[in-house]
């Protein structure tokens, strides 16, 4: 007796001989089998300790059987066939549709990036412009455009950051502008304190910023940023400049070196406003160490994690909603601690930052909600909802099953499709920055930051979107509703994310299609997790652990995921239980005379080699392509150096990118301040001709107030560089601390064609 559905024949509605009660209506169709019975079974002393009481009692030897009918082939190959069709479906919505549009988007507007080079290894002590134009525009038929020094001075940049931070905060303070002001006689004890230690905390940035401003190390160039009037420029240099071209060029070509330099020299990292400029400098083996130290900081969360679910299954054992709801509070702030773990990293652009934060909120999310509760729980328990102690097992007590794997499934989800997305409406953080810190700031721009919005990232959005798949994927197999808990969770999650966008969230950080080409290999792996799941959920059915050999019945182990067996074959039945079955251990029976002690069916056999050999291939396919694709790249970037664009020329001058679209911008480096809604300019713009290319205006103040150059002006940093200004010949003795940003007009008299829209 029993009622098919989905991908299995699985429970029965009618509780002739079952021991549960009807499903909710939700739950019809999934795996449960509520249709059970208990049987003897013949070897009681191969039962495990940990076995779930609710399903094995040691005293009897007895052992609750499902009783539900075994799979049947139509309904597996349906399941199968919906299988494939999402498979492909995935495949070709983010290969080739959303390919295209990356394309089409990527040619509808014009980036500096597409008119940039960036040269990676510059001379350390060539912090000349006009020598570097005049070395690119040998390669160049239209000329140069700008051309951006950055200096290794990313210590000393963020010591001026953090002494700015302290300026505001005296400023909250209400203390004068002097910060040498020692006059608090009038303010409050406790303020007075705060004063104190701010002040402290300042006098001790300024003397690392002293000791910096005499580093020789920090006047050293990092990296060199050369802007072209034309794409065409830029393809040609790169082309000429490629490690191939230098590694045959002849002895009488030496046009390509710079000073007796072999520059690598690629495409620019990203956009001027998504470059982190405070996190440049990092050298590659800095980098390194800090993204190691991040991942062993991720592993520890996720066990954190791991562990706080854990606990509560035990502690609320008899209650599915308490361990879904950690979960889901867990969720919402794994993007916090991964945005301090990224932070650690000093990741040098953007993009670079919203693809480590993507991997680490999606493989978090991914263990926190789905694999967890998985690794956690009872095989024999997870289609089935007995509670514990059944059969009189009172002595038990405090021996947990965790439930029921289905159930847990539908109480995650259909909190997670209801509640996440009324938390996520009512933005409770961006409440209490209006409503409670912002009348409380000290000062007016103090106050406008807190009405900026809730911050948001690509990132957390794409791992959210993926956290929901991956669950749906994972345990579609047993339960075939999570397809539309599935689309409604998307289509709620599209619609609150529509609304925060236009109504709570803050304008986000500049990146372009990275996050969603990177997510582009998320996906399919979900597909790919989807048929393997399904296999291994096929070869387990009944989920019992009990076969039956000549009309008897004994304990067996049909769980191939927990044992690490793949793929889940039919014929790994018995080797399943060497070693540890029970026929040659506990009885003097030969395997002759008990015959085969298998589980699986004939059409479950068929069925279940049938989706395993396609998750082999699956996998094999997937591992394939993608170590084919990261050789390719690897092969002809590293190996042969040569240079091929993937866009097309939109034939469209620099000097004229604002007469077809927004303004362009140029690589001027800048700090970003969490507390101030605008960067500080972090190099001197009195190179700058055109001051619209900086990206934002002060046409009050001229940029003066908002540069970290002006900030060594200043009595108390003055002192150290005046040994140190005639070093430097005509120029300011700061100069030589901070980035040069160069601009040339570039007239059309000097142009081998005209400085127009062609």
């Amino acid at each position: 007796e029993g009622d098919g559905g989905g991908s299995y024949v699985y429970n029965t509605d009618d509780g002739a001989g079952a021991t549960a009660g009807h499903l909710p209506f939700l739950l019809r169709g999934s795996a449960i089998c509520t249709l059970t019975s208990w049987v003897q079974i013949q070897n009681c002393d191969a039962v495990p300790a940990s076995a779930p009481t609710s399903r094995f009692n040691r005293d009897s030897c007895e052992a609750l059987r499902n009783e539900c009918d075994p799979l049947t082939l139509s309904g597996g190959m349906l399941a199968y066939a919906s299988v494939l069709v999402i498979i492909v479906a995935m495949l070709y919505t983010f290969f080739v549709v959303q390919r295209r549009i990356e394309v089409e988007v990527d040619e509808l507007q014009l980036k500096t990036s597409d008119y940039t080079v960036m040269v990676h290894n510059p001379p350390k002590d060539e912090d000349d412009p006009e020598e570097w134009k005049l070395f690119f525009e040998k390669f160049a038929l239209r000329g140069v455009r700008s051309c951006t020094i950055v200096r290794n001075n990313t210590h000393l940049l963020e010591q001026l950051g953090r002494r700015r931070t302290l300026r505001s905060q005296l400023d909250q303070c209400c203390i004068p502008c002097d910060e040498n002001n020692t006059d608090t006689q009038n303010l409050d004890p406790v303020i007075t304190e705060s004063v104190d230690a701010i002040r402290s905390q300042m006098l001790c940035t300024e003397s690392t910023i002293k000791v910096l401003m005499d580093d020789p190390s920090v006047s050293e160039v990092s990296r060199v940023f050369v802007t072209f009037e034309i794409e065409t420029d830029r393809r040609h240099v790169l082309q000429s400049l490629s490690k191939y071209a230098n590694r045959n060029r002849t002895p009488e070509d030496d046009a390509r070196l710079y000073k007796e330099t072999v520059l690598k020299v690629t495409d620019a990292l990203g956009e001027p406003p998504s470059v982190l400029w405070n996190n440049f400098g990092i050298c590659h083996k800095e980098r390194t160490k800090r993204k190691v130290v991040a991942n062993g900081v991720m592993v520890l969360l996720i066990l954190l994690n791991a562990v706080a679910v854990y606990l509560a299954a035990v502690r609320f054992d008899e209650s599915y909603s308490i361990p879904a709801l950690v979960i889901i509070l867990i969720n919402f702030h794994i993007p916090t601690a991964c945005d301090y773990i990224c932070a650690y990293e000093k990741n040098p652009t953007e993009e670079s930052l919203q693809r480590s934060l993507h991997t680490k909120m999606s493989i978090c999310r991914w263990i926190n909600s789905a694999l967890v509760y998985l690794i956690i729980s009872s095989f024999a328990t997870e289609l089935s909802i007995q509670s514990n102690n059944a059969q009189g097992n009172d002595d038990d007590e405090n021996q947990s099953d965790f439930r029921n794997l289905v159930v847990y499934v539908y109480v995650l989800c259909f909190l997670d499709m209801t509640l996440t997305p009324a938390i996520t409406m009512l933005d409770p953080v961006g409440i209490f920055k209006r409503h409670f810190a912002a009348p409380r700031s000290g000062l007016e721009k103090m106050m406008n930051a807190n009405f900026q919005g809730t911050h948001y990232s690509l990132s957390e959005r794409f791992s959210n979107t993926t956290r929901i798949l991956f669950v749906c994927f994972l345990y579609a197999g047993i339960f075939p509703a999570l397809y539309f808990f599935c689309t409604i969770s998307l289509i709620l999650t599209y619609l609150v994310d529509k609304y925060r966008l236009l109504r709570l969230w803050s304008p986000g950080g500049v990146t372009d299609t990275n996050v969603a080409s990177s997510s582009r290999f998320f996906f399919p792996f979900v597909g790919v997790i989807h048929i393997v799941m399904t296999a291994y959920w096929y070869s387990s059915f009944p989920h019992d652990n009990i076969c039956v050999s000549n009309n008897a019945y004994y304990y067996c182990n049909q769980d191939f995921l927990r044992s690490g067996i793949f793929p889940p074959l039919p014929r790994f039945q018995e080797r399943l239980n060497d070693g540890y079955f029970y026929w040659s251990k506990y009885f003097d029976w030969s395997k002759e005379t008990l015959g085969d002690v298998i589980w699986m069916s004939d059409e479950q056999e068929l069925l279940t080699s049938l989706v395993s050999w396609s998750a082999v291939f699956a996998l094999l396919l997937g591992i394939l392509s993608w170590t084919v694709w990261k050789y390719m790249n690897y092969y002809q970037k590293e190996v042969q150096g040569k240079y091929e664009s993937t866009d097309q020329d939109q034939r469209v001058d620099f000097c004229n990118v604002g007469r077809v679209q927004r303004k362009i911008h140029l690589y001027v480096p800048q700090w970003k301040v969490p507390h101030l809604h605008i960067p500080i300019l972090a190099c001197s713009t009195d190179g700058i001709s055109n001051k619209t290319l900086i990206k934002w205006n002060d046409p009050r103040n001229e940029y003066c107030l908002d540069n970290l150059k002006n900030d060594l002006n200043t009595p108390n940093l003055n002192k150290s560089s005046s040994s140190t200004a005639t070093e430097a010949g005509e120029r300011d003795g700061h100069d030589r601390l901070f980035s040069i940003v160069k601009e040339w007009n570039v007239s059309t008299h000097t142009l081998k064609g005209p400085c127009a829209l062609v």
